[in-house]
């Protein structure tokens, strides 16, 4: 990765170690303010081009921008670096394919920052993606640091044919999120290739960019009448092709009356792996979602579940092995053991799971982890291994550490 602004000195000896980087698959491009040698860095970006493993392996390019940069020299060298990338990558022999990221940052204020800073550096993106439009396979956006409408990063976009996944990471509240019909139409247009889908709400990193709790979950749930033309909402989505849906919810207030999803038979009839994150679920939550997907021969069709909860029993799996008897891959984060809505027992958690037998549950994959401040959940293998030995001593139990947390004990309760 190299950062625009770095001394002149060091990209000479970085180009000469890149050609012997054969493996070479993903370049960063992180743009600041911090600019020392503008036209020895563009250079530079030209020249990797040259690189035979680049030309031969690339797979993925990273674009991370401050769009909110008041200085016009920057601007235009952003546009000029972006101008070579695309020119370069469309020389390249064969039928390339990338996946392409982009990080959409905000300066210190964007508040303070003039509406047409926004507007000048999406219209530079998105000729820059158009640039790509038949290589691009893969595109995440990620938008946590701004305050203006992020569907503007949609307008104008060409229809990308060979996009199979697409993930958006961003605030969403009533200004960032204004203009949802074009995040919308823009899904609507990719229903023939679009395979994986992945919608996080974040929480913003500046003080400037607040979240509310009404327009995400509202675009998520809201069925407008039948005759209404315009794709605006989530629920007006069909995506035939879309087999993996990762998706962000947020806590509904009791007197909103919404459910946390739509019916996803409706939006994804072939759906088989379903990853929820953002609220802990409780088992009649959880069913209600499980409800609303396809089903072939009067069975749920999905495949895969990854979600969170407050507390796993063992009837937590007596219910998902009667609920989706095509499981093959579970996943879940917990706070707690319990084999009765009033008690925390890990050991009785333990004595009742040996009760349970499910051999014609076809689960082959288990991720059982325990919530932790660190935001990652701790891999339990004894509580794995209890659940694993009711199903088939063939089940793959995923005990990787997915944070820096050191495993100073074998197993977490």
């Amino acid at each position: 990765m190299h950062q625009l602004g770095k001394q002149s000195s060091i990209l000479d000896p970085t180009i000469k170690a890149i050609k012997y980087c054969s493996n070479l698959r993903k370049i960063t491009f992180q743009v600041t303010h911090n600019i020392d040698d503008r036209d020895s860095f563009l250079r530079f970006a030209e020249s990797l081009w040259t690189i035979i493993p680049i030309q031969s392996n690339l797979t993925e390019l990273v674009i991370n921008r401050h769009l909110y940069s008041r200085y016009s020299g920057l601007r235009k060298d952003f546009e000029r670096l972006l101008m070579v990338e695309s020119s370069k990558f469309s020389a390249i022999p064969g039928d390339p394919s990338i996946s392409l990221s982009i990080t959409a940052g905000g300066g210190a204020n964007p508040n303070y920052s003039p509406p047409y800073l926004w507007a000048d550096s999406c219209r530079i993106l998105v000729g820059f993606v158009n640039s790509l439009t038949h290589a691009i396979f893969s595109i995440t956006i990620s938008s946590t640091l701004v305050c203006e409408d992020i569907a503007d990063l949609f307008r104008g976009l060409n229809i990308m044919p060979n996009l199979q996944e697409f993930k958006l990471l961003a605030v969403f509240n009533y200004r960032t999120f204004f203009n949802k019909q074009l995040v919308t139409t823009f899904l609507q247009q990719h229903a023939n290739s679009l395979e994986v889908l992945y919608i996080k709400p974040e929480l913003s990193t500046s003080r400037y960019a607040h979240v509310d709790f009404g327009t995400y979950p509202t675009w998520l749930v809201h069925e407008p009448p039948e005759y209404t033309q315009d794709s605006t909402f989530f629920t007006q989505l069909f995506l035939p092709r879309l087999h993996t849906l990762e998706i962000g919810l947020q806590e509904i207030r009791a007197e909103d009356k919404m459910p946390l999803l739509p019916d996803l038979y409706h939006v994804a009839p072939m759906l088989t792996k379903l990853v929820l994150s953002g609220v802990k679920l409780t088992t009649k939550t959880l069913s209600l979602i499980l409800n609303g997907l396809a089903k072939m021969n009067n069975e749920i069709i999905l495949e895969e579940l990854s979600y969170t909860c407050n507390t796993i029993s063992p009837y937590i799996f007596d219910f998902l092995s009667k609920k989706l008897p095509r499981l093959i891959s579970l996943a879940v984060e917990y706070a707690s053991t319990t084999v009765s809505t009033d008690a925390d027992d890990s050991s009785s958690f333990y004595t009742f799971m040996k009760t349970r037998q499910y051999p014609l549950w076809p689960v082959r994959y288990l991720r059982l982890s325990f919530a932790h401040s660190c935001g990652q959940g701790h891999p339990c293998k004894p509580i794995m291994v209890a659940v694993a030995s009711v199903i088939s001593p063939d089940v793959v139990l995923d005990t990787r550490w997915h944070c820096s947390c050191i495993p100073l004990h074998s197993h977490v309760f």
